[in-house]
């Protein structure tokens, strides 16, 4: 049975390769998601700062797969990489990620969120 999930990713540049690695990685699970893909502060100014949306927001099960250290550990410049083992090699690192993000939060799917999207944007 497929599963929806709103989910929010991180990267910009080459370093979406990453967030590729994740929706590769949870298809498989046959989850269907619905990526929004901004850095933290484009997130807030995009999304939660206008007042109609951002009720709507708050009602949503979000989840996140953070990049964590992957994307924070490379040079800016990186995101302009678009070397075929240097993407290849951030897919991989976003599907870890999201294997890691499935063993602890596949039960939350379609029940709550995995994160606190209001303590994180409003």
């Amino acid at each position: 049975m497929t599963k929806s999930l709103n989910l929010a990713l991180q990267g910009g540049g080459a370093h979406g390769a990453f967030a590729w690695g994740v929706l590769d990685r949870l298809l498989e699970e046959d989850l269907n998601p619905q990526a929004i893909s901004y850095t933290r502060q484009q997130a807030k100014d995009k999304f939660f700062s206008i007042s109609s949306l951002e009720r709507r927001f708050k009602a949503l099960r979000f989840h996140l797969i953070e990049s964590g250290e992957v994307l924070s550990s490379l040079e800016q410049a990186s995101k302009y990489d678009t070397r075929q083992e240097f993407l290849l090699g951030l897919k991989e690192k976003g599907r870890n990620a999201a294997e890691q993000w499935i063993g602890s939060n596949f039960s939350a799917i379609g029940q709550r969120p995995s994160c606190d999207i209001e303590a994180m944007f409003l």
